[in-house]
């Protein structure tokens, strides 16, 4: 399975972000802690298995969509 592209709204720390990915290449995530990468795999396994992602914090903006 390859991704291409991942798009996020309201997923952890991404309010609106657009990430893509080499196709048939090892793509690397580098950051420094805190900056969304662990929140950038979760978005990648919300994907695959299908279910809606809702921000659990109190005053956000609302329910997270992964595409």
């Amino acid at each position: 399975m390859y991704f291409s592209e991942i798009n996020l709204k309201n997923f952890g720390p991404f309010k609106d972000a657009n990430f893509r990915f080499e196709p048939h290449a090892v793509n690397w995530l580098i950051g420094s802690n805190g900056s969304g990468k662990t929140q950038l795999m979760g978005a990648i396994v919300v994907a695959i298995v299908g279910r809606p992602a809702v921000l659990i914090k109190e005053g956000s903006a609302g329910p997270a969509e992964v595409e």
